[in-house]
């Protein structure tokens, strides 16, 4: 099976995650993060939101990886994450689904308040942000969870999904 792209790139199964496979990963991670935080498991619950962020937004890996506490903006009738480190060196506003935002809103109540710092650390003492690979593998580990992982199929899985789905519900 195959699903036509942007400029009609031919994309394969394993470029894309589908509706139901994405569903499928998104009740995972949200039972993984309720049991994160009923346990106290401060990496887990990092991962969690993590993958979720990727899951629900589309953000590069590397970006993700790359944001700050004070790139997250949350408050009252904002719902949003500025992406510094987007393809083409351009800055990016993605909006967050609300779900997303209540997530976020109380993963940053746990972290430093440095607006600076990293949203997603590499250890709960570290200021230097998770790497990129580290990103990888744990989405890669959340996808073998739940029987989706597949040779070839990465965390851009989850930008053409959401992509895919953008573009039948508006056709643009």
């Amino acid at each position: 099976m195959s699903f036509t792209g942007h400029k009609n790139r031919v994309l394969s199964t394993h470029e894309v995650l589908r509706p139901e496979e994405r569903e499928r990963l998104g009740h995972y991670l949200e039972g993984r993060l309720e049991l994160a935080k009923a346990r106290g498991l401060w990496r887990e619950r990092r991962d969690a939101v993590f993958c979720l962020l990727l899951l629900t937004t589309g953000i590069r890996v590397g970006a993700a990886c790359a944001l700050q506490i004070g790139d997250v903006r949350v408050g009252r009738g904002q719902r949003e994450v500025r992406v510094r480190r987007a393809k083409g060196g351009r800055p990016r506003i993605v909006q967050l689904p609300v779900p997303m935002k209540v997530v976020l809103d109380e993963y940053v109540a746990l972290l430093p308040r440095d607006p600076e710092g990293a949203l997603f650390p590499g250890t709960v003492r570290s200021p230097t942000p998770m790497t990129r690979s580290t990103g990888w593998r744990r989405w890669k580990k959340a996808l073998k969870a739940v029987g989706l992982d597949m040779k070839g199929r990465g965390c851009h899985a989850a930008r053409h999904g959401l992509g895919l789905a953008l573009w039948k519900k508006k056709g643009d």
